[in-house]
């Protein structure tokens, strides 16, 4: 009898098997919408590069750089970003040393937990770009950057 039941499960198995190889591609459930932006046609850049910077900024110039904050509340110090070389997180778990290739020219860094905010209020520190520039006619535009960062432990939102 048991033979009957493992002989009949190992059937039904391979049968499932089969005809899942034999499905036919449906196809996309949904189409893409299309780009509300117009399309523009780009030349080729010099020297064969395949792609335009439209800004960058490895902090080495701490001007290119707004700061400011819009804090919940009362804080009992009001931090802010820093922006430097060999700026190092303090307090009772800092983040340890920034490891970016551009290190060495400064980076921007805020440091929540040297600032031993004990209160219910956020904080809410701004860090914009001092000029303006513009991606019209960039349809797909790249932001990289590099991070390091440690979320706390508290139930309050993270604002990133």
């Amino acid at each position: 009898m048991k033979k009957i039941y493992s002989t009949l499960l190992l059937s039904v198995a391979i049968a499932g098997t089969v005809s899942a190889q034999k499905t036919a591609y449906q196809g996309p459930r949904f189409t893409a919408k299309p780009s509300l932006d117009p399309a523009v046609q780009v030349g080729p850049l010099l020297g064969g590069a395949r792609s335009t910077i439209l800004w960058e900024s490895d902090f080495s110039s701490a001007s290119d750089w707004t700061i400011s904050s819009d804090h919940q509340g009362t804080l009992p110090n009001n931090n802010q970003w820093q922006i430097g070389v060999g700026l190092a997180g303090t307090g009772d778990y800092p983040t340890p040393a920034i490891q970016s290739p551009t290190a060495g020219n400064g980076y921007a860094m805020y440091d929540s937990d040297g600032f031993n905010n004990n209160t219910a209020n956020l904080e809410r520190a701004n860090l914009t770009t001092a000029n303006s520039f513009s991606t019209v006619g960039y349809p797909n535009v790249i932001v990289e950057f590099q991070t390091q960062y440690r979320r706390t432990t508290t139930s309050r939102p993270t604002w990133w």
